[in-house]
């Protein structure tokens, strides 16, 4: 997955404010406990144009050639913003479950690693729907197989992930006896 803890937060509106609310039209995440309110959070709002211009930019550097010269310090330059970017992301995450933050929140990051769980789990169950065998499967990552598949089968294994989970995912590389799903 592709800054999967801020795609949680913005697609599920994980935030200190919005975790615990009692609207009735908040999601419920009865395993723990917890409601997540529909008003728009604080960090999803301030995480989503960082995730966009991040996933906006290493698509960018996918068309780069790396071997033009003309090219090399347009292609550092991206990198070094988009790994700025996912550190950005990161920190954001983590933030949220360090007690003395003052946008931290325990429960907020507990729900963000709960629905990490549930999202991971729901692509490997996806990937087995369709014939793929999980090699494995860390954090935001999978590793799959499949006797047979080409590239464009495993780009429309992440197609499908992505639309199944709505958190955006990439495929990395086709290794000869596997594939790597992935940031």
């Amino acid at each position: 997955f592709s800054s999967m803890m801020a795609s949680i937060m913005i697609e599920f509106n994980v935030s200190p404010e919005t975790t615990g609310a009692q609207e009735p039209q908040a999601l419920e995440l009865q395993e723990l406990g917890v409601k997540v309110g529909t008003r728009p959070g604080l960090m999803p709002t301030a995480l989503r144009p960082l995730r966009d211009k991040r996933l906006k930019l290493k698509r960018l550097l996918k068309t780069l050639d790396p071997e033009d010269p003309r090219q090399r310090s347009m292609r550092r330059r991206y990198k070094a913003v988009v790994d700025a970017l996912k550190w950005l992301t990161v920190v954001a995450y983590g933030r949220l479950g360090f007690a003395n933050s003052t946008f931290g929140r325990i429960n907020a990051h507990e729900v963000v690693s709960f629905l990490s769980r549930k999202v991971v789990t729901r692509a490997k169950l996806t990937a087995e729907e369709r014939g793929f065998r999980v090699l494995h499967l860390y954090v935001d990552s999978l590793f799959v197989s499949r006797a047979g598949a080409s590239p464009a089968d495993f780009q429309e294994l992440a197609q499908a992930i992505e639309q199944e989970t709505h958190l955006p995912i990439e495929m990395q590389k086709v290794y000869p006896w596997f594939a790597f799903l992935g940031t």
